[in-house]
């Protein structure tokens, strides 16, 4: 009776099986509304020529453009608008466009004030290729904000939509509006734009000595410091390369050009109090790749400076001395996408995905594809950083695989692992 003396198997995640793709919903209004209760109204006004339309958009991985409309991508008769989850239909205050490009016309301010309201699109997905039905749904939301005459709220829109559509858009602009009561004020205003960066950290300072040309600086406080994090220490700014959150330990690159003292000012040079951490104020600087307008209320954003996905701030201030809110401060934020440059990424196996009898070894090579073309096939414009997984979906301390291709022996294959690769950025 033959018995079984050893099994070993992997297991590979492959991103292209399937189709890879992403939905959204495009408002051409604000997503938040103002409710003055003094005068009973709203703005912007959804009863009023525009009304709000939402247009869904759909996005698949190498396959230029919004394949909303495409012929044949959109099962007929799938395709279902809801608000906060109750099925809508065509009549009174909704106009629901059954065909492409689906869109949806609300001519009734639906929100109460304070509250939230949600819109849902459904649709099944057809895959040309093969027949295959995906079901999806994206939703958008929408708040209503109840002011007084008195108070203050930021409102920020993008009046050229929040999608970069492949290269057929350079910019995008992002607009920002102060609102007192349901009235504009642009008098007397000063505005400060933000993009989110999670490396962003208060001032701090040196929690230790150290000497010049050494590759770390102890701080006396690590919060908000990451590996990617710009940091300054006298005139050099530095760029994080290791944080030990024990020891309170950054690897620094460069090393040190100088000495630093123990208690010696360490900060963000992007840091702005008023925005907080993990936002990084907007200026002139080549980090921001060419952002302008930061010091007005509307900003101009070029595609090269959104990698797939950024969100910006913007918090303006009242600086009249004669008003009764001098010096009282707004903000609202905004994200942007970008589907100029989708890229994927999957992993080849030549030789298959089993390694037989605890013996021998598998290539495993990383391929990164955009718009249908392989990119990168000698393996320097991005880092690849592999993950292991144990049986138990436990990941392995212990394997740090940096090139584009490894080898997986059976010493690695204990009864089955998954193998995860990531794409990272040089720079």
């Amino acid at each position: 009776m033959a018995t079984i003396k050893a099994r070993g198997q992997i297991t590979i995640i492959d991103q292209n099986d399937a189709v890879s793709f992403q939905a959204f919903i495009g408002s051409n209004l604000p997503l938040s509304q103002i409710y003055t209760k003094d005068t009973n109204s709203y703005l912007p006004d959804w009863t009023t020529a525009p009304y709000l339309i939402l247009t869904p958009q759909l996005f698949i991985s190498g396959v230029p453009g919004d394949s909303i409309s495409a012929a044949g991508r959109i099962k007929p008769g799938s395709a279902k608008w809801r608000k906060d989850g109750t099925l809508l239909t065509s009549g009174g205050s909704y106009v629901i466009t059954p065909a492409a490009p689906f869109t949806l016309t609300v001519k009734s301010n639906e929100n109460v004030a304070g509250g939230t309201v949600k819109y849902q699109f459904s649709a099944i997905l057809v895959d040309p290729n093969n027949g295959l039905e995906t079901d999806f749904s994206t939703v958008i939301s929408f708040q209503t904000l109840q002011n007084s005459s008195a108070g203050l709220i930021a409102v920020v829109s993008a009046p050229d939509g929040v999608v970069f559509k492949n290269d057929k858009v350079n910019a995008l602009r992002v607009h920002a509006d102060l609102y007192r009561g349901n009235q504009v004020d642009n008098t007397l205003v000063n505005y400060k734009w933000g993009i989110q960066n999670g490396g962003v950290f208060a001032p701090t300072t040196a929690g230790s000595a150290a000497v010049s040309g050494a590759a770390a600086v102890v701080l006396a406080r690590i919060d908000n410091v990451i590996v990617g994090s710009k940091i300054k220490i006298g005139a050099t700014t530095y760029t994080a390369t290791t944080v030990n959150t024990t020891s309170k330990s950054v690897g620094v690159t460069p090393n040190l050009t100088a000495a630093v003292a123990s208690g010696a000012a360490v900060t963000s040079p992007y840091y702005d109090a008023e925005l907080g951490v993990n936002w990084a104020l907007i200026s002139a600087d080549p980090f921001f790749n060419g952002i302008t307008g930061f010091a007005t209320n509307e900003i101009t954003v070029p595609n090269g400076a959104v990698l797939n996905f950024e969100s910006f701030k913007c918090l303006i201030k009242d600086v009249d001395p004669n008003s009764g809110t001098t010096n009282q401060t707004a903000f609202d934020i905004l994200s942007l996408t970008d589907f100029s440059d989708p890229i994927s990424i999957d992993i080849a196996a030549p030789a298959g995905t089993i390694i037989k009898n605890g013996s021998g070894s598998i290539a495993l090579t990383a391929k990164v594809w955009q718009a249908g073309v392989e990119i990168d096939t000698g393996g320097t414009l991005y880092g690849y950083q592999w993950v292991r997984y144990d049986a138990n979906g436990v990941i392995d301390s212990g394997f740090n695989q940096t090139t584009k291709s490894i080898n997986v022996t059976s010493a690695q294959v204990n009864g089955k692992s998954t193998f995860e690769v990531r794409l990272m950025s040089l720079t």
